[in-house]
């Protein structure tokens, strides 16, 4: 076993962690940018790719443990050429957000795939027609019945708590 140089009980806890590692692209022809869709499950994931085709990707054996993918995610996929007829691919490669812009910076892939291609979650796309917190309610001629009888009955009961007996024949 090798000597210890460094010393310390923390000393080799960070021997495996990377820092400013090369950005990865794409080198061979089997290799397509794609952005992760849906969870599927046990390391499987739906990725609509950069050639306009929804695949299923399973993350690489090697980074199985390693790598998380999350749904808009940006990767680096390899298309299966060993199976005919295959719509499956194995992810090789996650990107953060500034790995992203490095990539759009260089042309390799474009900001309009990107922008198109991720989940809209939010209230973003709604037509002002079909607002979902329109305010404007119409009050029925018996709703204002009712607001007034619970407005009088409201004046009917602070009157009673400030000293006046009123004893209303309905009630009873």
């Amino acid at each position: 076993m090798p000597k210890n140089k460094k010393g310390g009980k923390g000393a080799k806890k960070g021997k495996n962690i990377q820092v400013g590692g090369q950005l990865i692209t794409k080198q061979n022809s089997g290799e397509e940018y794609g952005i992760v869709k849906s969870k599927n499950g046990n390391g499987r994931f739906t990725i609509y790719c950069f050639d306009d085709k929804t695949r299923i990707g399973i993350v690489r054996g090697k980074d199985r443990k390693r790598k998380w993918v999350n749904i808009d995610d940006v990767v680096l996929v390899e298309k299966w050429e060993f199976e005919t007829n295959s719509e499956k691919c194995s992810i090789i490669n996650t990107y953060e957000k500034s790995e992203v812009n490095k990539l759009i910076k260089n042309n390799e892939i474009n900001n309009l795939f990107i922008d198109k291609n991720k989940n809209k979650n939010d209230f973003t796309n709604i037509v002002d027609d079909e607002d979902i917190f329109d305010r404007n309610y119409t009050i029925s001629s018996s709703e204002e019945e009712d607001k007034e009888q619970s407005s009088e009955e409201e004046d009917k009961e602070q009157s009673s708590e400030e000293g006046e007996s009123v004893i209303n024949i309905d009630e009873i």
